[in-house]
């Protein structure tokens, strides 16, 4: 019995209970994607994924070594989620045999009696605390340094979320991996599914789009960068509750508020530029799928934007709104630049591959398996 003990797979548990399908981006398409990746990557893991009401369905497994558990938590109401994850989940982890748990939203349950990593998607509220609620700014001081110190190794998204959280909390560089996210290569959609898309949300004409609205994205500076250029329109999309649109919005801007997913390829794919001056990006997502979709970038300076677009953006160095109107009108009606950035993009985009970010993690719960001799 001691032996078989000995041989058995060690049980990953991976805590999901921070997902509400299509509402959270990045780190959403982090938890997704990893997941899919664990599925068909040879390993000698098995896997507990722990899911509120709300992802429980939505979250679709393939393979005898995946076990989902349903936490009974209904989206909408923050403080119960995080009362569970804290009181409810270390019982969870003992009950299903967890040896590893990882946190993949920032948070971890701080007394599970188990080894532990959590993810950092980025230090929003150390770097810009003055773009989230009161409410959030201290549920995130409180909790992500505890998690932190908590946590066996701690997982960045970035080199650049690992340098902020290496800064601003008192942990050891060895403690703190970057593993780079990645992006999931998709077809170009075809003019008519571009022209369909731009039906239904009534675009006429050229656009620049930029996704995402919350207020750190700094939408206001891309809206006056336009006003000195004539003939394009912006296109944006986000939240509602975000707290930026406006009920009037200037002329020329469109706010479509909340977007498929189904739709957002084929937004890419008809703009002539996507263009983010966000001050703070834990990876970056959104320039990559524009790169994918053959739409050249115009970003900001800020946090791993650089490190993601390398020499594949325009990237803009001060927050002044007519820098971004002399890139926007470079990219969108000067052939060559804008030609030079679209190939750029294409090579780019293929250093990302989804499957090598998902092998590091695998090597990072096999050394910690290793190392706690499991």
């Amino acid at each position: 019995e001691g032996e078989d003990y000995c041989l058995r797979s060690p049980v990953i548990g991976l805590n999901l209970l921070y997902l509400q399908p299509g509402r959270l981006g990045g780190g959403e398409t982090y938890a997704q994607e990893l997941v899919k990746q664990y599925a068909q990557i040879p390993s000698l893991f098995r896997f507990v994924l722990f899911l509120n009401r709300d992802s429980y369905d939505d979250l679709q497994l393939s393979g005898e070594q995946f076990r989902k558990v349903l936490v009974p938590i209904e989206k909408g109401n923050p403080l119960k989620r995080h009362a569970v994850e804290q009181a409810i989940l270390p019982w969870l982890v003992r009950k299903h045999g967890i040896d590893i748990l990882h946190s993949m939203g920032m948070v971890c349950p701080l007394f599970a009696p188990v080894l532990q990593i959590v993810t950092v998607h980025d230090m929003l509220y150390k770097r810009h605390p003055e773009y989230l609620p009161v409410s959030k700014r201290l549920f995130w001081q409180f909790f992500v340094p505890r998690s932190v110190q908590r946590a066996t190794k701690v997982v960045t998204v970035s080199e650049s979320t690992r340098q902020d959280v290496l800064k601003f909390l008192p942990v050891p560089p060895e403690k703190v991996v970057s593993i780079h996210s990645g992006i999931t290569q998709a077809e170009k959609p075809t003019a008519e599914q571009v022209a369909a898309v731009r039906q239904r949300y009534g675009i006429r004409g050229s656009y620049i789009l930029t996704v995402g609205c919350g207020k750190h994205k700094r939408v206001d500076l891309i809206e006056q960068a336009l006003q000195a250029l004539s003939g394009l329109q912006f296109v944006v999309t986000g939240l509602p509750e975000s707290g930026v649109i406006p009920a009037n919005a200037a002329e020329g801007v469109r706010y479509l508020g909340f977007v498929r997913s189904e739709d957002l390829l084929p937004l890419y794919a008809g703009a002539s530029a996507y263009v983010t001056a966000s001050q703070m990006e834990g990876f970056g997502f959104t320039v990559l799928e524009a790169m994918m979709m053959d739409t050249p970038v115009i970003c900001s300076d800020a946090g791993s934007l650089p490190e993601v677009c390398g020499d594949a953006a325009h990237i803009i160095h001060t927050q002044d709104p007519a820098e971004y109107a002399q890139a926007i009108a470079k990219v969108c009606f000067d052939g060559k630049a804008r030609d030079e950035l679209i190939a750029r993009g294409r090579r780019r985009v293929r250093a990302f591959p989804w499957r090598a970010s998902a092998e590091k993690h695998l090597s990072l719960y096999a050394d910690l398996s290793d190392a706690g001799a499991l």
